[in-house]
């Protein structure tokens, strides 16, 4: 049978997105006024981030000889008013930001130092663990480390010890584990997909294995990273070893929730359980026993255009793809509020449910064929912004 492709797989063979150049070149921030120092941004959120005018220098007092009038001070510039605003927040917000390379200061500097999102996930990019933790302390980090291998692999060639299989895996990254002590939990492979039980049942018997020699070594591990849809939910029980060892060591479990052309495409209000984004409801639900319900981490989250079957809307990957389509179906006409509308419907959805440690948006720093999903620039800059108006605290 032909093996699915699957999204990450066919981003690789894609080319790159032309709508990354044009929104960098609309969202860089305003020079700041004459005279003055340091970053301007930017006031999206007045309530957060107030946008004035230096005050005008005054004009020398008239000298009485000559009795001259004192001459009227300059108005001065206009406040910009934002188009919109966001009230206060009672509950912090539980978005964070997956980074592939942080190459724009913006992403530490900014986001990172400033909005102090939840949780931020890092690609291979490992060295910027320790800032995030003297900018940010209460900021949690999942580390990722890229693999020339996935899963399907070890499948394929035969192993079925995994034990010797997880041995092998942990003594590969086990140098960069070790230097990289900011991240706080590990994941293993990436958005593995398994057409059977007995795969599933092998991988949750790797990754039961791969929690238990890490905790020898004093790391946490996030295990599963499934893709967006995935596992069919049949298969959960063949995946309970992995959590049953991540509650024995306190790991948690990591999935990816993203839906096209918006983030509620199969969601179903009634429920309030979706098939793409909020799945890990019916996960928990009706597929995990209580006593199994470890810690989530949504490790990737947001628009992706590859995920999904028979949905509305044109082909794409990142969000920025789907920027016309929102425009034509009465979204607001503003890309990044359009976009920052559905992350805050996520994100309060996720501040329902205790057991969710956070999600992380996809992506920033995009590396190639990815830069159709780029946040940084200005939809950063609102995001910031979302975040320091309901801080974690």
């Amino acid at each position: 049978m032909k093996r699915r492709l699957t999204r990450r797989q066919f981003l690789n063979l894609a080319g790159a997105s032309a709508a990354a150049a044009l929104l960098d070149a609309c969202s860089a921030p305003a020079p700041g006024p004459a005279g003055t120092t340091g970053p301007r941004y930017r006031a999206y959120l007045p309530n957060v981030l107030a946008e004035t005018a230096p005050t005008p220098a005054p004009e020398p007092a008239a000298k009485p000889a000559t009795l001259e009038p004192t001459a009227k001070p300059a108005s001065p510039e206009p406040t910009p008013v934002p188009r919109r605003t966001l009230p206060p927040f009672e509950r912090p917000s539980k978005l964070g930001i997956a980074v592939q390379r942080f190459r724009d200061p913006q992403i530490m500097d900014r986001i990172i130092a400033d909005g102090h999102p939840r949780v931020v996930k890092i690609y291979g990019d490992l060295g910027a663990a320790a800032e995030i933790k003297q900018r940010s302390p209460g900021t949690i980090v999942v580390g990722h480390i890229n693999q020339q291998y996935d899963f399907q692999n070890a499948i394929t060639s035969g192993a079925t010890d995994m034990a010797a299989y997880a041995a092998d895996f942990v003594a590969r990254h086990l140098d960069q584990y070790r230097v990289n002590t900011g991240v706080d939990y590990w994941e293993g492979h990436n958005e593995p997909v398994f057409e059977n039980e007995a795969k599933m049942a092998l991988y949750g018997q790797f990754e039961a294995e791969r929690v238990r020699q890490m905790a020898a070594h004093g790391f946490k591990c996030a295990v599963g990273n499934f893709s967006a849809g995935s596992p069919p939910l049949e298969q959960w029980d063949d995946f309970f070893p992995a959590l049953r060892a991540a509650r024995e060591f306190g790991g948690a479990l990591a999935l990816h929730e993203y839906a096209a052309p918006t983030m509620q495409h199969a969601y179903d209000p009634a429920s309030g359980e979706g098939w793409l984004t909020l799945r890990y409801r019916k996960v928990y639900r009706y597929h995990v026993p209580p006593d199994l319900h470890i810690p989530l981490v949504v490790t990737e989250a947001g628009i992706d255009g590859l995920v999904g079957a028979d949905r509305p809307g044109p082909h794409g990957a990142g969000w920025q793809d789907f920027i016309d389509y929102w425009n034509q179906i009465a979204l607001d006409p503003d890309a990044f509020w359009a976009y920052l509308d559905q992350l805050q419907w996520y994100d309060e959805e996720l501040q329902k449910d205790d057991l969710v440690i956070g999600a992380t948006i996809f992506v920033a720093g995009a590396l190639g064929h990815f830069a159709s999903y780029e946040i940084a620039g200005g939809m950063g800059e609102l995001l910031t912004q979302y975040l320091m108006a309901h801080p974690v605290g």
